[in-house]
């Protein structure tokens, strides 16, 4: 019983101490080799959340492309929003655009891969809750050619619902100010026709009294 007791005793005095240092050094793994990834999972979604109350849909577009072609070693992205393109990088508006043409979105949710094609083998719906799918990212393979591991996918759909909000937001916002625009300038143009009908009337009646 006493020896049983002290393997017990043996193995959690060794867990105790053993997951925290693999803890640690998985950490350490991760900040050594998976840095950009780190900084795409943790940065972008900070930098979309503050651009997206004052940037356009095309800055907030080329920010997401070059931190996410930094943080996964994309060959080529685009960033595809209310049924049109936004932002390319590594690719042609006319290359993708063609591409396009031929694809046809999945319906389910999460990742659509698809790695025997060799244009964009991943494609990532961007989608948040409360505004739907919004939109798809489309990359390209790795420079070696070689497919997005298990910790990039993951990364890549946590980027997901943060970039969905800051474009639903920002196009949003875009179609106030546009309305906003809109009123303003009618509200312009019948004070000057009211300004000319009141200039020609005054006129009318200096005539008549002359």
């Amino acid at each position: 019983s006493l020896g049983a007791l002290a393997g017990g005793i043996g193995a959690a005095l060794a867990a105790v101490m053993l997951v925290p240092l693999h803890n640690r050094v998985s950490h350490w793994a991760e900040r050594r080799f998976q840095k950009q990834l780190i900084k795409l999972r943790q940065g972008l979604p900070l930098l979309v959340g503050d651009l997206r109350e004052t940037a356009s849909l095309d800055r907030i577009g080329a920010a997401v492309l070059d931190a996410v072609t930094e943080g996964v070693r994309a060959s080529r992205a685009v960033l595809v929003a209310g049924g049109g393109l936004v932002q390319a990088r590594g690719i042609e508006a006319e290359g993708a655009e063609a591409w396009r043409a031929g694809w046809t979105p999945t319906a389910h949710d999460g990742l659509d891969c698809d790695r025997r094609d060799p244009l964009f083998p991943m494609r990532v719906p961007l989608e948040a809750e409360g505004h739907g799918r919004v939109g798809w990212l489309l990359l390209g393979p790795r420079p070696d050619g070689s497919f997005y591991g298990k910790d990039e996918r993951e990364a890549l759909a946590a980027i997901a619902d943060p970039v969905a909000r800051a474009i639903e937001i920002v196009r949003t916002r875009a179609e106030r100010e546009a309305d906003l625009h809109n009123l303003v300038t009618g509200l312009g143009d019948r004070l000057r026709r009211l300004e000319d009908a009141y200039a020609a009337a005054n006129g009318a009646t200096s005539r008549a009294a002359e």
